[in-house]
């Protein structure tokens, strides 16, 4: 139950049992002093089972696997946010239940791994679905080091990898219903990935998907004393090409705040 919800406003509901269909509830409203008791079925969905697999067709351990959207009805948004999701074991198996029915997108994904989707993949409702295999693929490796002006490594630096052509906005919104939270992370982040340097400025990132990319490279000293950003950026280039990044010191910006009167 539920208390104290204002009156005359549209409120959203959603139950989710986990191991069957989640409920949602789009139109709850109530009047001033009104008691709305309602009643909700639930139903056991579909059921997929299968195993993740690496590039060489070993088992995948740690592979998330997710289902997103596909009931219709304009809810899919809310339902790529309550998709099932699991991590698959040593062997690589995964075993997902109450998937609402309809044509949801099947994800699965590891770190240093490109992603395999199943699209709209057909359910009814009490259906099981076995042997389901998702193949991860290798991709491309951006590697590298990371310099200052004198060709010291730069340990600890931020290393952001991007496709060259940026995912259009509609597509980035499927991509992050499909990942959850990792989805999501790369929606906001322009589909790109971060690493950092070792302590010799070297850096290593896998799985990457594009075969062009633009690659940057930041760190934080300072100059005179004053904080400054200090930056390298390369691309497009392959992405299986080494690169070497110097990095630059950005123009600081400096001066002395005053009040209205004019004093520091």
């Amino acid at each position: 139950s539920a208390g104290g919800l204002r009156a005359g406003l549209n409120y959203f509901l959603t139950i989710d049992p986990q191991v069957m269909v989640p409920v949602i509830d789009a139109e709850l409203t109530a009047r001033e002093g009104e008691h709305v008791q309602k009643t909700y079925a639930l139903a056991s969905g579909a059921r997929v089972r299968g195993i993740v697999t690496l590039p060489d067709g070993s088992p995948a351990k740690g592979a998330q696997v997710r289902t997103s959207g596909g009931g219709g009805g304009g809810m899919d948004w809310i339902r790529g946010a309550l998709g099932r999701t699991q991590t698959t074991g040593a062997d690589g198996t995964f075993d997902l239940a109450g998937i609402t029915p309809g044509k949801p997108d099947l994800t699965a994904m590891l770190d240093g791994y490109v992603d395999v989707v199943r699209e709209k993949f057909e359910l009814a409702e009490g259906e099981l679905v076995e042997n389901v295999v998702l193949a991860l693929g290798a991709g491309n490796t951006v590697s590298g080091v990371v310099l200052w002006p004198d060709r010291t490594p730069v340990a600890g630096a931020t290393v952001q990898i991007a496709p060259a052509q940026q995912t259009d906005s509609q597509q980035s919104m499927r991509n992050a219903m499909r990942g959850g939270f990792r989805g999501a992370m790369r929606a906001m982040s322009g589909e790109s990935e971060r690493v950092k340097t070792d302590e010799q400025g070297r850096f290593t990132c896998s799985g990457i998907s594009a075969n062009s990319v633009l690659v940057t490279a930041s760190q934080g000293k300072a100059i005179d004393g004053f904080p400054a950003e200090w930056r390298a950026k390369a691309g497009p280039v392959g992405a299986s090409a080494p690169l070497a990044l110097v990095l630059e010191a950005t123009a600081p910006m400096r001066g002395v705040e005053q009040d209205a009167a004019g004093t520091p």
